[in-house]
């Protein structure tokens, strides 16, 4: 059944400010996302980088679950967490529940301290459609600004995706601007994207009702630049990785898009500690590389990989991927059928973005996206060969 995404962009007419926002230092903050990914550097941080206290929205059956849940996070990207226990207070909950399933009390009690908003929380997958994410993806983010407004008024800072650009509307452009979206979602195929171009545009409305929100665009939030920690459903990392394994790769070409995850978590720390971040956009990418630029990286490592016609090599990954379930997400790619490769004429990897509000306000801390170079990826190739994720036998010493 096709969705009318443009009845989607709602936002209930009594969430609107009570009271007048005003920029300040935040003392207490919220987070979701905590045990994800990016979340768990963004945890991180947020400690390293501000004096708040954060209370983390977790599933959980008990508090002490959660942290659990929040630690182990943290252990499994080698991330420090000692002494930082006493400034996180774990909220339990749920994003696609009424009030974000906190009990009632605590709700009231956070609606009237909080001071700032994180929201990271997010189903991130290119197979289920749109229906399947709306729940967390949609309905979250309508509940997170009903929160926004409540009582005392909280800056939010929402962390979208750079897929939302996949629309006709931008099709042909060369360079993507830091601006609100414009167009309809015509020709966005996958549902999260969809559900994240509705996220955005209900962002607009509650703008325009006076609620701050500054929202962030990544492009594929890709491995740790100093040690190559990555996210093992990373769809692009298990893209690099299967043509390593089978020796065979598309011959297409198009850009790749990475964004760091230390780099973005850091980021949007740093730009929040800035008014003049409030209600702007911030594209969080490097200058992209091309496809054919990473086979021949490939090449220098010692591998051999030939390019083949896309259908063969869509049958090739099928059968890796009954072979070895590390992957198994990559199967929505096979499962597209005759839509198999238009994920590479997609505007994230034909367009180039700009991200000047990134690099005007991040200047003074000198930080900036790291280029995907070869030492970058050199990196990354460490940390697979230190997981044992490539076969020492794949590799032709040269």
């Amino acid at each position: 059944m096709m969705i009318n995404l443009n009845e989607e962009i709602t936002l209930d007419d009594h969430i609107k400010l009570e009271n007048e926002y005003l920029f300040s230092t935040p003392q207490k903050v919220l987070l979701t996302g905590a045990t994800g990914f990016l979340g768990a550097y963004m945890l991180y941080d947020l400690l390293n980088y501000t004096t708040s206290h954060i209370y983390c929205l977790l599933r959980a059956d008990s508090e002490s679950l959660a942290l659990q849940r929040l630690f182990d996070n943290w252990n499994a990207y080698m991330l420090d967490h000692e002494e930082k226990e006493k400034r996180i207070t774990p909220v339990l909950g749920d994003l696609s529940k009424s009030n974000l399933g906190i009990e009632k009390v605590l709700y009231e009690q956070l609606s009237k301290e909080i001071d700032s908003i994180y929201h990271l929380a997010a189903s991130v997958s290119f197979a289920p459609d749109y229906q399947k994410l709306k729940a967390i993806n949609v309905v979250g983010i309508q509940e997170i600004i009903k929160l926004a407004a409540l009582n005392k008024p909280k800056l939010l800072h929402f962390v979208s995706t750079y897929a939302v650009f996949n629309t006709k509307f931008y099709n042909g452009s060369e360079i993507i601007f830091e601006k609100d979206l414009e167009g309809s979602s015509e020709g966005i195929k996958k549902g999260y994207g969809q559900s994240k171009w509705v996220a955005e545009n209900i962002c607009y409305l509650a703008r325009r009702r006076g609620i701050p929100i500054t929202i962030y665009r990544p492009g594929i939030i890709s491995a740790d630049q100093r040690k190559g920690i990555y996210n093992p459903s990373c769809i692009m990392n298990l893209m690099i990785l299967s043509v390593i394994t089978m020796g065979y790769a598309q011959a297409i070409d198009f850009k790749l898009h990475f964004t760091p995850v230390d780099y973005c978590s850091r980021a949007i720390a740093l730009l929040a500690q800035k008014q003049s971040s409030v209600n702007k956009n911030f594209h969080l990418v490097n200058t992209p590389i091309s496809w054919q630029q990473l086979l021949h990286w490939l090449a220098k490592k010692g591998h051999s990989i030939k390019q083949i016609e896309p259908n063969e090599w869509y049958q090739r990954l099928y059968e890796l991927i009954k072979k070895n379930s590390m992957f198994y997400p990559l199967y929505f790619l096979v499962a597209m059928k005759n839509d198999q490769n238009s994920w590479s004429k997609a505007n994230v990897v034909t367009s180039s973005f700009d991200d000047g509000n990134v690099k005007m306000r991040l200047k003074e801390f000198e930080l900036s996206c790291p280029a995907l170079d070869d030492a970058l990826l050199d990196t990354y190739y460490a940390y697979w060969l230190k997981k044992k994720v490539i076969e020492p036998s794949l590799i032709k010493r040269i």
